[in-house]
């Protein structure tokens, strides 16, 4: 009996259990990039630079051939998963060939763009004037929602006769991954 064969199999599907979905761009942080903060001080300067920026989608816009997204931005893991955070280094407009449907990137939604900046575009925020940089993005990625689950905490030491006040049980809140 060879078992050679069962071994080389077996290690394959191991090894493609652990295979990622992600994009290259998006998973991969380019080894030069700059950051969006340093960026809007000089965006002219910074043309050209690749970047990978994400955070959280504000609007999206569709055009005959092509769409822009304008995203809050949002520090990243490692993996380029918008954190989720109150701390943002301002917007940045990704502009993405094609059609992007506003009802899948809803406002809100977290987004990862990979691309070149190619310049800065005007605009106003409510009555405020802003300045954006412009992303020409290869990669957008939209991540799935993550739900949140409420586990009810149960004490081995069970007491079924009910608890004196304020002393219930406390309720812990999760996120889990999309199934």
């Amino acid at each position: 009996m060879n078992i050679r064969p069962a071994i080389i199999l077996g290690a394959a599907l191991l090894l493609g259990g652990c295979a990622s979905n992600l994009p290259k761009p998006i998973a991969d942080k380019p080894a030069h990039t700059v950051p969006l903060k340093q960026a809007r001080q000089d965006i002219e300067a910074n043309k050209g630079v690749e970047v990978r920026w994400g955070g959280t989608v504000a609007s999206v816009r569709n055009f005959p051939q092509r769409s822009e997204v304008e995203v809050v931005s949002r520090p990243l893991y490692a993996n380029g998963r918008p954190k989720d955070s109150d701390q943002s280094d301002g917007r940045f407009i990704a502009v993405v060939r094609g059609f992007i449907d506003p009802d899948v990137y809803q406002k809100g939604r977290q987004v990862t763009v990979h691309g070149v900046i190619d310049g800065a575009q005007s605009g106003k925020i409510d009555a405020h004037d802003y300045r954006y940089p412009r992303v020409d993005a290869d990669t957008l990625y939209l991540w799935p929602k993550l739900r949140e689950d409420c586990a009810d905490y149960y004490d081995p030491w069970f007491y079924p006769w009910g608890y004196p006040a304020g002393y219930w049980p406390s309720r812990y809140h999760f996120f889990l991954p999309p199934q």
